[in-house]
């Protein structure tokens, strides 16, 4: 099993551990809504794979693509569902949010004989998040906790083709491809919290995001042993960094 996929395993466990105390001794009740606001910066960890015609030559191409620092925004509820001492706050939060974050490259090389640029755009586009929180109070107002969740996000793949080492429909001409990709994906955080009074509270808080690896199919013609195909596939990881505010309600 990857490990990433033991990541996804431990978050869900985490997360269902956590909803299970709300039936345990010592309750605390405390239902929260708020909001983040903050960067985003992805390394898609993108490969484009072309396969063409018995007479062409194949090309797999790894690449880093250029990436800037984008905003992203989020939505939350959440639950303290038990206390430890007083001192150890644990909570169940749910997240929806929203990112600009991209990672795109222009590519021209030589397939074939003929030159074959390319353009990959990477974007992620809106993700939920279900994650267990366990704080601990360092002073009567600051709170360092820790965090472990799991993330299903939409990354959008588009691509820009000028091949005329593909036949057919593709021979030569420029195409625009998109798809939507939804990946599962493991996310652990660390946040330090300020008690502004007894129902607000602000914070700040950084993420590290392992999605998944997945394939999409963009070409898929021809019969062997002149077969066709274009594929690329993604295995995402995602940096954050919010600043944000809960109300008690």
């Amino acid at each position: 099993m990857k490990l990433t996929n033991k990541l996804l395993a431990l978050g869900l466990m985490t997360s269902a551990f956590a909803l299970q105390s709300a039936n345990a001794a010592n309750p605390f009740s405390g239902v929260y809504v708020g909001a983040t606001a903050g960067m985003s910066s992805m390394n898609a960890n993108a490969k484009n794979d072309t396969t063409q015609d018995a007479t062409a030559a194949n090309a797999t191409m790894n690449w880093k693509g250029k990436k800037k620092t984008t905003f992203q925004g989020n939505l939350l509820v959440g639950k303290e569902v038990y206390r430890i001492n007083n001192d150890m706050p644990v909570a169940v939060e749910f997240t929806f949010g929203t990112t600009t974050g991209a990672e795109k490259r222009k590519e021209a090389q030589q397939v074939a004989g003929a030159l074959d640029p390319r353009l990959t755009k990477v974007r992620q586009t809106w993700k939920l998040g279900l994650s267990a929180v366990v704080g601990h109070k360092i002073t009567n107002k600051m709170t360092v906790s820790g965090k472990l969740g799991v993330v299903y996000s939409n990354f959008r793949v588009d691509q820009l083709i000028n091949d005329s080492g593909f036949t057919g429909a593709f021979d030569g001409l420029n195409r625009k491809f998109g798809k939507d990709m939804r990946l599962w994906g493991v996310e652990p955080g660390v946040r330090l919290s300020y008690d502004i009074n007894d129902c607000m509270c602000t914070f700040v808080e950084g993420t590290y995001t392992l999605f998944q690896s997945k394939k999409q199919t963009f070409i898929n013609q021809g019969t062997a042993p002149n077969t066709e195909h274009f594929t690329t596939k993604i295995s995402p990881r995602v940096f954050g960094l919010v600043a944000g505010f809960t109300y008690k309600m």
